[in-house]
């Protein structure tokens, strides 16, 4: 199921919505696709992987994770 373009676009909408978080939880809607999120259980499953994949990352300024930092990790690790 995750290679599933569904399961994909779930993950994607789910750790954006991670990212917008911020002190006031009444303050940002999530980034969901609420049909898709009612009736495909895919990129449902994608959604919740992905929100609890980025919240535990919440980088500064915009800026990206550093290098293997990330809520996905690096398949191919080069030491710097």
């Amino acid at each position: 199921m995750k290679r599933t373009p569904d399961f994909r676009a779930g993950y994607s909408d789910g750790c954006a919505s991670a990212g917008t978080q911020g002190a006031n939880m009444r303050d940002t809607e999530p980034v969901r696709d609420e049909e898709a999120y009612r009736a495909n259980r895919a990129y449902r499953a994608g959604w919740g992987t992905g929100f609890n994949a980025c919240r535990g990352y919440q980088p500064g300024n915009n800026m990206p994770p550093p290098p293997g930092r990330g809520p996905i990790a690096d398949p191919n690790p080069r030491p710097f």
